[in-house]
């Protein structure tokens, strides 16, 4: 059932025409009776045809721009020690910092540190991802934060079956942002993401939400 946020992230995708016959009527099928996936959809025709109109007209940022933004992101920044306190609630602090102290006066071994509160907050978490392919795809690949957008090598299991990816990767508790990444240049989010955000970049990422102990991740 498409709803209005898979309406907005695979918009782009459905203007190129690289969206699977299915998903696309799906899309024009939720398009009918939304009107304000309509009302999205006139303001995004309306945007390119603005962009197309400024064509390759480039504006310089200010040379203090950079310096400014840089400069207000450390005033606003918590000290680490807070950010890593907010991780943590009251229970769980208290349970780790003892679990600690006993480790480091060797009163616990490496396995039941691995057993305690704290381990279970650290481990990792097996995420399974799962992405309907456009149609034509030949590749697909998996990109996000936890391996630095493609460039570092983390152990990721891939299988294709009929257009159906599934990829599976062992991740830390966090939170992540990734997309998939089709014949190696079209960017996707991941409409089964629990959210999607803006990349920055004119695109779109999904968000995953990893819990520690025995919750699984949330997709």
């Amino acid at each position: 059932m498409i709803k209005c946020k898979d309406v907005e992230a695979l918009w782009a995708a459905h203007c190129d025409g690289d969206l699977s016959p299915e998903m696309g009527l799906a899309v024009d099928a939720h398009l009918k009776g939304c009107a304000s996936c309509r009302n999205m959809a006139r303001s995004f025709e309306r945007l390119e045809f603005a962009l197309d109109a400024i064509g390759d007209h480039k504006a310089e940022a200010p040379a203090f721009l950079a310096t400014r933004i840089m400069a207000r992101i450390e005033e606003e920044r918590e000290p680490l020690i807070a950010r890593i306190l907010k991780h943590f609630t009251a229970p769980r602090l208290i349970a780790a910092s003892l679990v600690a102290i006993a480790f480091f006066g060797g009163v616990a071994t490496r396995e039941m540190l691995l057993k305690s509160p704290l381990g279970e907050s650290l481990a990792t978490q097996k995420v399974v991802f799962e992405f309907d392919a456009p149609a034509g795809a030949g590749k697909v690949g998996l990109v996000g934060d936890f391996n630095d957008w493609g460039l570092k090598n983390v152990p990721i299991s891939v299988a294709n079956a009929d257009g159906k990816w599934t990829f599976e990767v062992k991740l830390e508790p966090g939170r992540y942002q990734y997309a998939f990444v089709v014949d190696g240049k079209k960017w996707l989010p991941d409409p089964k993401a629990a959210s999607i955000i803006p990349d920055g970049f004119g695109g779109k990422n999904s968000l995953l939400y990893v819990q520690g102990g025995l919750n699984k991740a949330r997709l």
